[in-house]
């Protein structure tokens, strides 16, 4: 298997870079009254990479926060009024700014994350934010829902949001400090023949981004799901993301009825009823935040899964 120490990397530094994210808050409100002032009918969500999976997460809190709707793709013709979103790490994506140049030329405001402010997509929108985090091979993903949240919560004020991100950092460094825990998840991993993970609501792209990895770092056959498959097969294990949300009921009973039928299962996030999570993250008070300090475990998970059980351990 591939190790990735990008992920554990990113996991590692991932309250570090809140921290930087927080210094530049100012740039980030700038933005925000621009986005106000421009009154957007809508958004163009477009995203390269590790970001995909933020971006999944980031259209569902924008939908939700903003009442806002969200699209992939451009319009053709006319853009005026809609605000292109660019999510890109590495700002080096050659589709994503033929795609920025056409919606700049046809109207359209648009705005980058980037991990680099002179890369080619960071020069080719007409507002910037930077993610606060050099970019390194692999990483990406959760600086770019950090500072996503930041942006929205800049943008409309919700006081939930607010103090969340100042109880994000403290979060994600106590999530980083369970690397014991994790890596005696990623050795039960090590014994599944496929995995399936669950993750609702904001969750969703964080279950979505774990699959992919796991399958890209680790070698291990997996599918993001909304539902199991009603009967369980032979080594498939079950990775639930259990949120504090409106979705926690829903996810607890599916994830309850997996372990009824006996199905090998691994739990981050809130415990279920007699069932305490095998990767516990501290709550933040507010959905989306709380999806970055779960995706924050499953880098660390991730990461541990992909090396070699001699090098798993965090470095003394």
């Amino acid at each position: 298997m591939t190790a990735s120490p990008g992920a554990l990397h990113e996991a590692r530094e991932a309250a570090a870079v809140v921290r930087r994210q927080a210094a530049q808050q100012a740039e980030v409100n700038e933005v925000a009254r621009l986005l106000r002032t421009y009154r957007p009918r809508f958004v163009v969500m477009l995203a390269d990479g590790l970001a995909e999976c933020a971006a999944a997460t980031l259209r569902y809190a924008l939908e939700a926060h903003l009442r806002l709707p969200v699209v992939s793709a451009p319009p053709g013709g006319d853009a005026r009024g809609v605000l292109v979103l660019v999510l890109s790490p590495s700002g080096d994506a050659p589709d994503l700014l033929g795609t920025v140049g056409q919606a700049r030329g046809a109207g359209a405001l648009t705005c980058a994350l980037v991990g680099d402010a002179g890369s080619p997509v960071a020069r080719g929108a007409e507002l910037l934010l930077t993610l606060g985090a050099a970019h390194r091979p692999g990483e990406g993903h959760l600086a770019t829902l950090t500072l996503g949240a930041r942006l929205l919560q800049a943008w409309q004020a919700d006081p939930g949001l607010a103090d969340a991100l100042e109880v994000l950092p403290d979060a994600l460094a106590r999530v980083a400090g369970h690397e014991a825990a994790v890596a005696a998840m990623a050795t039960a991993l090590s014994r599944a023949v496929r995995a399936q993970v669950l993750g609702l609501g904001m969750h969703a792209g964080v279950a979505a981004h774990t699959a992919r990895q796991l399958q890209s770092a680790a070698g291990l056959p997996a599918q993001a799901v909304g539902a199991p498959d009603p009967e369980p097969h032979a080594g498939t294990l079950m990775l639930g993301f259990q949120a504090r949300d409106g979705t926690a009921p829903f996810t607890a009973a599916t994830l309850r009825g997996q372990l009824d039928q006996g199905a090998p299962l691994l739990l981050i996030g809130d415990d279920l009823p007699g069932r305490p999570a095998h990767l516990p993250t501290p709550p933040t008070g507010h959905a989306l935040t709380d999806a970055a300090v779960s995706a924050a475990g499953a880098h660390l998970l991730i990461a541990h899964a992909a090396r070699p059980p001699s090098t798993s351990a965090h470095p003394h």
